[in-house]
């Protein structure tokens, strides 16, 4: 499995991502990625979840709470098993500092890192239909008050199923 390296951390353990898998799931910026990995005791634990605020805005939060008037649907994001709940009209983002980064072991390599996800933003829990979720009920809250706003790529693979 092909991987290039995208931070070192606090503890001088490698981390990177894996790039020839089907989904995606970097999405912040490679700098913001690796300022906030070199800020982690990345060998601490197999599995970690760290939310790191940098010093500078890093993008924008893609998770917002939703409003009454906001018109939401249910879609399945490529990669994903589920549907999430997305934001069927024009949302404005908020700037963040927040990265939030997912780290696992990777077995296949010894004393290495992979990146499970990274993003800007509220460190939203899993989705509720996702198996490895820890608290149901409080991503089945989260999720019903929360939808995620569209890349204009996603607008246009919703708009050519039929979504939007």
């Amino acid at each position: 499995m092909k991987k290039i390296q995208v931070g070192i951390g606090m503890d001088n353990v490698k981390v990177f991502q894996r790039v020839d898998t089907d989904a995606e799931h970097i999405h912040c910026s490679r700098e913001a990625l690796a300022d906030a990995i070199s800020r982690i005791t990345v060998g601490a634990a197999p599995f970690s979840r760290h939310t790191i605020s940098l010093d500078h805005v890093v993008g924008h939060d893609r998770c917002v709470k939703v409003a009454p008037e906001d018109k939401i649907v249910m879609w399945q994001r490529p990669g994903r098993s589920g549907k999430t709940p997305m934001f069927a009209s024009a949302k404005s983002q908020v700037e963040t500092k927040d990265v939030n980064v997912v780290l696992c072991f990777d077995n296949e390599e010894l004393c290495e890192y992979v990146v499970i996800t990274a993003f800007t933003g509220v460190d939203a829990p899993q989705e509720p239909w996702d198996p490895r979720v820890r608290n149901l009920e409080f991503s089945t809250k989260f999720w019903a008050e929360h939808a995620l706003v569209p890349t204009e790529e996603e607008i246009s693979l919703m708009k050519a199923e039929g979504i939007l």
